[in-house]
């Protein structure tokens, strides 16, 4: 049902994250599908999440280049997803590649290497009523959790995060009002860049949420 405490239309966030299999892109392709069809009777935006590792690691994958785990994103109508650690099992090219037949966003705010920087988005924002929603993907710094020969240049996503919002503010003109991040981090990271992110002047108050 509707929040009792919103005012105006409200964002209403799908988010998954670790998909190793297809067996359950149908059910949630069902949840979208139902949430989007009664959006408008709400009065909301629905937004669909997927944090990370979303090709690998998948045995499909292994054989078809993660062209099937591409197909399942777009049947479940994931309009966004960022960078696991898992997605580069298979290097840096496959990325670019799969994300061009990718149907929503694959936003990477903290990748550093240039084959990703130049085909992925850096953010995106999401309109819900006169609200601005700056959406930012954040990969982890752990590299004892890639392959070896596959490690990306990552900034630390607290440090990232910060970049992003003074980037965007600079780009787009105006202070968005709010910031969700999307991360893809072991949880003791995820503290740590909630504890950061609470300590800034402005993004403190409009993070609501790290999905």
């Amino acid at each position: 049902p509707r929040p009792r405490s919103a005012v105006g239309k409200f964002l209403r966030v799908i988010t998954v994250n670790d998909v190793y299999v297809l067996d359950h892109y149908p059910r949630l392709a069902t949840a979208v599908n139902l949430a989007k069809a009664e959006a408008e009777s709400l009065g909301c935006v629905v937004s669909t999440h997927l944090n990370g590792d979303f090709l690998s690691p998948c045995s499909l994958t292994a054989i078809d280049g993660g062209r099937g785990m591409t197909d399942g994103l777009n049947h479940a109508k994931i309009d966004y997803v960022c960078l696991g650690n898992h997605e580069f099992d298979f290097g840096f090219d496959l990325i670019p590649v799969r994300m061009a037949q990718f149907n929503g966003k694959c936003i990477n705010s903290n990748v550093r290497d240039e084959k990703m920087t130049k085909a992925l988005p850096k953010y995106d924002i999401i309109e819900v009523g006169d609200k601005k929603v700056l959406v930012g993907g954040f990969l982890t710094r752990d590299t004892s959790i890639y392959a070896p020969s596959n490690t990306p240049q990552v900034t630390p996503p607290e440090e990232a995060a910060v970049q992003l919002w003074d980037l965007a503010k600079s780009e787009l003109g105006y202070t968005p009002d709010v910031l969700l991040p999307m991360t893809h981090q072991l949880i003791h990271e995820d503290k740590a860049t909630c504890v950061a992110l609470a300590k800034h002047a402005e993004i403190s108050s409009r993070t609501p949420i790290v999905l």
